[in-house]
């Protein structure tokens, strides 16, 4: 399995432990802002008309970090190759949990990591 499927498989068996799990292609930051954009819809955060970034991005930050309307929650940014350029996008706190998927080994820096096998195809 590829490490955004396996990403995908963990948010699927563990949905139901969370009030809320969103799934992030992190690739540039544009893909993460859209992204918390929708969220800030979904979470009813009303930060106004079109929903834009500016005001979006720090209001879901801050509603995750205070765990208002949700407590225990799962973002995954798929395919985070920078710590530089997702880190930004973490909410600096917060009950919830963050599951990043990369193949940029240096994330071991900054979190715990999981180091996944590229898939074999052979059947043995």
């Amino acid at each position: 399995m590829s490490k955004s499927r396996i990403a995908l498989e963990y948010m699927y068996r563990h949905a139901s432990d969370y009030d809320a799990v969103r799934w992030t292609p992190a690739e540039r930051p544009k893909q993460i802002r859209q992204a918390l954009v929708q969220l800030a819809d979904r979470l009813g955060l009303h930060v106004g008309v079109g929903l834009e970034s500016n005001v979006a991005v720090p209001s879901v930050l801050e509603a995750l970090r205070t765990g208002r309307p949700y407590r225990d929650w799962l973002l995954v940014f798929d395919n985070a190759e920078e710590l530089e350029t997702v880190r930004p996008f973490f909410p600096s706190g917060g009950l919830g949990r963050i599951l990043v998927t990369s193949r940029n080994a240096q994330w071991f820096r900054a979190a715990r990591t999981v180091e996944v096998d590229v898939f074999d195809r052979s059947v043995k």
